[in-house]
């Protein structure tokens, strides 16, 4: 079941949104005159090419759709949008967001992605938030949020980065 009845391309894999549906969305966002705060995370799953090496492409395949089908259970209650970027990346889009509810929902999605119990380890995420500031354009907005998640990264994988504000 979708959250939205949309002519946008989705992901056939993970029934999740497309990227070039991201990439518009958000700059429709950023440039609507009724300056509704934006905020964005930007997620990848931990090692997923370790995935793929150990249990084969046909199980990565079913981790991505289990994956999309948490992020639609789980943004369908909020007013989030959530999306694939590419191969093991998602996004999602809070319109009306702020930070805290960003970093909620990014905390809740990176728990229950863990909680899905599918391999001997858990399979994970990294995630980073940014709310966009103003003027902000597109790339700037997925940077902040990219640049964060890299830092959860950095600081040992499965946790939520928030870009700090300024």
């Amino acid at each position: 079941m979708r959250l939205w009845a949309s002519t946008k391309p989705v992901d056939e894999l993970t029934g999740l949104l497309s990227r070039g549906s991201w990439v518009r969305d958000v700059d429709d966002a950023l440039s609507n005159p009724t300056k509704e705060r934006v905020a964005v995370i930007v997620m990848n799953i931990d090692q997923f090419c370790q995935v793929n090496k150990t249990y084969g492409y046909v199980f990565g395949d079913e981790v991505l759709r289990q994956i999309g089908q948490v992020f639609l259970n789980r943004c369908k209650t909020r007013n989030a949008v959530p999306y694939s970027t590419f191969g093991d990346g998602l996004a999602v889009v809070l319109k009306g967001g702020d930070a805290q509810s960003a970093l909620e929902l990014a905390e809740l999605l990176r728990l229950d992605v863990e909680g899905l119990g599918m391999t001997k380890e858990p399979v994970t995420v990294s995630a980073g938030v940014a709310v966009a500031k103003d003027g902000e354009w597109v790339e700037e907005l997925f940077d902040g949020a990219e640049q964060a998640m890299y830092g959860a990264k950095r600081k040992g994988r499965n946790q939520v980065g928030v870009r700090a504000a300024t």
